[in-house]
């Protein structure tokens, strides 16, 4: 049987797991940017982005306060594949890191392992009319760690 203390750790290092730099793969679609749940104001300019409200909960750290969790001081690494344009760019992985600025409730349109981000990241990864890029691959990770 496992102790208060115990379980208090098992949980601990699974939301670790979860919430590290692992390699995780969904959807990104564009959000527009406003004053987010770590009470910061952004815009759409700005290289931002959105996490589930399951991974922006449960990330360690995580407080009843949102603009106390310690997720608004990481940010995505997130990586699309890229069959390249012939003459113009090579093809291969495109990738954009964003600010963790807010969360989003998950529906049946976005799910947990989904991000949002603006436009203009948006319009870096693909064309902007596609409105979303399926099987994209994201990572949490502070700024300055390798």
């Amino acid at each position: 049987m496992l102790s208060g203390t115990n379980f208090k750790v098992l949980l601990s290092l699974a939301c670790a797991a979860v919430t590290s730099a692992v390699p995780t793969t969904g959807t990104v679609f564009q959000i527009t940017p406003g004053i987010g749940a770590c009470g910061w104001t952004n815009t759409s300019m700005q290289a931002v982005g959105s996490v589930s409200n399951t991974t922006f909960n449960h990330f360690p750290g995580a407080t009843k306060n949102p603009n106390k969790n310690p997720i608004c001081n990481q940010w995505l690494r997130v990586t699309v594949p890229s069959k390249g344009v012939h003459g113009v760019q090579p093809a291969g992985n495109l990738t954009i890191e964003v600010q963790i600025v807010d969360f989003f409730k998950e529906s049946p349109k976005a799910h947990a392992n989904d991000v949002g981000i603006p436009v203009r990241m948006f319009s870096e990864l693909a064309n902007v009319k596609t409105g979303i890029i399926p099987n994209t691959t994201w990572e949490i990770f502070k700024k300055g760690d390798a």
